[in-house]
């Protein structure tokens, strides 16, 4: 754990998506929207968090695993990884420009960190690992796995220290290498 040196020190935010998540529009009242123009900047000015792109990830299981790449592959210049663990790429009415079946390849995404992953009997594992084969022609870089396992919280709880190390693997365990915290 962080206590140990392990990790560096980081918080994990889980937002339950509720009814705005239902929205892939990336305008007013969508869920990228809620996330980049009020969540972020709420705990970037309640928290001792590192304020900047790069002391940033976001992740998610599901469908949250499909927000978190919506919203990293249309702004990868706000995060230095995503992580779409069993993502739930189901929407079939958000087009090119939102789907990040589509984003990943269409936006420039810099040096953002990708991390994919699905259990061997997911329902979607087929879906995600042609995605995956069709990433990895493309030469985009990012970390594949397909798990035992299914579409499950079992899956996810045993995933998690993989995640755990992948997430935090750009920052320094150095709590002193990190800026001043300016909250009061």
């Amino acid at each position: 754990g962080i206590s140990q040196g392990a990790y560096p020190p980081f918080i994990i935010v889980m937002p339950d998506g509720g009814y705005p998540a239902n929205y892939t529009s990336g305008g007013a009242g969508s869920y990228e929207t809620l996330v980049l123009d009020e969540l972020i900047p709420y705990i970037e000015a309640n928290y001792c968090v590192w304020g900047e792109p790069a002391g940033r990830a976001i992740g998610g299981l599901s469908r949250g695993g499909y927000w978190a790449l919506e919203i990293a592959f249309r702004h990868a210049d706000q995060f230095v990884s995503v992580g779409g663990h069993s993502p739930a790429l189901l929407d079939i009415a958000a087009g090119p420009t939102l789907n990040p079946e589509y984003t990943v390849f269409n936006n420039d995404l810099g040096d953002l960190r990708l991390y994919l992953d699905i259990g061997i009997d997911d329902y979607l594992s087929g879906q995600i690992e042609t995605w995956h084969e069709a990433i990895a022609a493309a030469g985009i870089p990012h970390i594949w796995a397909l798990n035992p396992g299914g579409h499950d919280e079992p899956y996810w709880t045993g995933n998690g220290p993989a995640y755990l190390d992948w997430y935090t693997e750009p920052w320094s365990p150095v709590r002193a290498s990190y800026p001043a915290c300016t909250v009061q």
